[in-house]
């Protein structure tokens, strides 16, 4: 459910050119701001914006600082680091449903050209 403002804070809203409004939690002391939607979306949509392009330049920065790996090694390492992991769960017993005993279970392998 969305709250509506009453009358009174729907009159101080506008008396603040219907930008944002300081709220104050009566049981917390909290102040919150109202702001309308769609300034709420601008605003978060350049944080947003500003977070990739935080982002990208790190990339660049790493990059331009020598801590990258060229990509096939990159693939080469992690096909590495999983296919252990893989190895180890590719014998694993699959109980049929209602199975009681283990004539009744089907071996699970994921094939080598799959990792």
């Amino acid at each position: 459910m969305t709250p509506q403002l009453t009358p009174e804070q729907s009159a101080a809203f506008h008396s603040h050119d219907n930008k944002s409004m300081p709220v104050v939690d009566p049981a917390t002391n909290h102040v919150y701001v109202v702001v309308d939607l769609g300034t709420h979306e601008q605003a978060m949509d350049a944080l947003r914006e500003r977070d990739d392009e935080l982002s990208v330049q790190r990339g660049i920065d790493d990059m331009e600082a020598g801590r990258y790996s060229p990509a096939d090694e990159a693939f080469a390492a992690h096909r590495r680091k999983f296919r252990s992991k893989v190895r180890r769960m590719s014998l694993r017993v699959v109980l049929t449903e209602g199975a009681q005993n283990r004539s009744s279970c089907l071996p699970f392998a994921v094939p080598d050209k799959m990792i």
